[in-house]
């Protein structure tokens, strides 16, 4: 497993682009308050930092480095290793932030086939009470999981404040 945490850095947007960018993400709650504080219209100033996760497999032995969690602010845990599943098979990933689940949090995952042309279809699931969603493993490839959580804060650079989250991993061909 490799993991980092990369240092909290600064993004403005104009309040069209910052609304298109919460729609794509799956940030839907910040949506919604906008619309219902009547601040569509407000520019962002986005405090935010990325905790990127990878899972590497050598050879055939497996082992349960997969379930380390690092700590971070905002994590992807699987519960299960993806090396070792089938193609087909389902991949439970928990999702805290700041060491507890994220319930009713929006999560994509997908990737790329084995060549690394085909791109897999993008899942988006919905978290549930226990922070956890599962992943379909459609295909062999280059997989990905990732989540942005945001919150507006009060501050005097920033108006939100984010923690992206993101696993990578393979599912190897031939497991059925």
């Amino acid at each position: 497993m490799i993991g980092a945490a990369v240092k909290p850095r600064m993004l403005a947007l104009p309040a069209a682009e910052f609304n298109a960018y919460l729609k794509d993400e799956g940030i839907d709650n910040v949506l919604q308050a906008r619309r219902e504080n009547g601040t569509l219209d407000t520019p962002s100033r986005e405090r935010y930092a990325k905790f990127p996760k990878s899972l590497l497999q050598v050879g055939d032995t497996t082992s349960n480095d997969y379930a380390t969690v690092l700590g971070y602010e905002a994590e992807i845990v699987p519960m299960a290793n993806p090396y070792a599943l089938p193609v087909g098979g389902v991949l439970p990933v928990q999702c805290p932030v700041r060491g507890k689940p994220l319930a009713n949090a929006v999560v994509f995952a997908g990737g790329r086939g084995m060549d690394g042309t085909v791109r897999l279809a993008t899942q988006r699931l919905t978290t549930d009470g226990k922070g956890v969603v599962r992943i379909r493993l459609s295909a062999a490839g280059s997989w990905y999981v990732k989540f942005v959580h945001m919150q507006a804060v009060e501050a005097p650079d920033a108006n939100y404040e984010s923690r992206w989250a993101t696993l990578t991993f393979g599912v190897r061909p031939g497991r059925h």
